[in-house]
């Protein structure tokens, strides 16, 4: 009887085990990973823009049973997201100051998309949703300038996250349109809007992230 039940057990098993690995298989032919890099233009709410860029890795997951074209899109990606002060004038010390960040996130997109087919060769898409940010590094600079035009620059921290100078965990949603050609190359204009105020204690000033990006992604 322990023999039965053993092999009864076993048996439930394997074919747990063989149902699981049907099921992973049938999702894995849907599955598409590849490699992505691009510029950011980016403009923290009251703070002045500036250009950063974006690379990394990226996956879809088609959704065949729900929507021919519909799909999950996710990656994870190292992001430049720097911005700049107003120029601001001493009358006393006759020198303008600006305060220079450079910022770095690793960022972690997950969005629904659709493709809209153009013929063999090429298709429209769009996705979007939530993302997750997560504060890595990056230095915060003063840079002054005279009437004479000598300019200095200071760096105030060299770690805008560990000094708290910005929180280090971001949200907020985003979205990319774009066209992929042959299956594999995709060019896409995206925008993530952060939803976090990232401001301290130690740095009062509204900060929400704002991004504008253009990228170029290869998916194998």
């Amino acid at each position: 009887m322990k023999a039965v039940n053993l092999l009864v057990k076993h048996a439930h098993l394997f074919f747990s085990l063989l149902l699981v690995s049907v099921s992973i298989g049938s999702y894995a032919q849907n599955v598409k990973v590849g490699v992505t890099a691009g510029l950011n233009i980016s403009s923290p709410s009251d703070y002045d823009s500036k250009a950063g860029f974006n690379v990394g890795v990226k996956g879809e997951l088609g959704l065949p049973n729900v929507s021919k074209g519909l799909y999950l899109d996710f990656g994870v990606l190292l992001s430049s997201q720097g911005w700049e002060s107003s120029a601001y004038y001493d009358t006393l010390k006759k020198q303008s100051m600006r305060w220079k960040g450079n910022p770095y996130f690793l960022n972690i997109p997950i969005h629904i998309g659709y493709k809209f087919s153009l013929g063999h060769n090429a298709a429209l898409f769009a996705h979007m949703g939530p993302y997750i940010g997560v504060g890595l590094f990056g230095k915060n600079k003063l840079v002054t300038e005279t009437e004479n035009g000598k300019k200095t620059t200071m760096t105030l921290t060299d770690n805008v996250f560990g000094d708290k100078q910005l929180e280090r965990f971001d949200w907020g949603i985003g979205g990319k349109v774009g066209v992929e050609f042959a299956k594999h190359i995709q060019v896409a204009l995206g925008y993530d809007c952060g939803m976090r105020n990232l401001k301290t204690s130690k740095n009062a000033v509204d900060f929400k992230n704002r991004v504008f990006s253009v990228s170029c992604a290869y998916m194998f």
